[in-house]
């Protein structure tokens, strides 16, 4: 089983500004929990450094990130947008989805905070033992 397209995303940017492909994926999880999956639907996305205004030569790494993100985030809201325009009434009256929500998800920018602060704000909020560099879990994301 394929556990991602990167390589087959990567060739296809030499003839297209961005790709993306939606696969059957699967990782060996060590537990089992509802929280992780071990076999889901995967959506990748790759997008040419020319979308964010860059080239070989003036390639920076921060702002590439930035874009990166930046992409993210619109798609992301772009599909909320589309599923609340075909589906929002199905996910509310039979769902009981609030999509008040959803709709502000899909206009307000999404929130970040750096690795490095998240991990000085869990040691000063009951989690001292966290190191710079350890994985974080569900418990730690409340």
């Amino acid at each position: 089983m394929t556990q991602t397209g990167q390589l087959s995303l990567e060739q296809s940017l030499q003839s297209f500004h961005g790709v993306f492909t939606v696969i059957h994926s699967g990782r060996d999880e060590e537990v089992e929990d509802e929280r992780h999956l071990r076999q889901f639907r995967l959506t990748e996305e790759e997008f040419d450094c020319s979308l964010a205004n860059m080239n070989r030569e003036n390639y920076d790494q921060d702002k590439m990130f930035e874009a990166l993100l930046e992409h993210i985030q619109s798609s992301i809201q772009a599909m909320i947008k589309n599923v609340l325009k075909e589906n929002g009434t199905l996910l509310k009256n039979e769902y009981g989805r609030n999509t008040e929500a959803l709709l502000e998800a899909s206009t307000k920018d999404f929130l970040r905070i750096e690795y490095e602060e998240a991990i000085k704000l869990l040691n000063k909020n009951g989690y001292p033992n966290i190191l710079f560099g350890d994985d974080l879990k569900a418990e730690h994301e409340s």
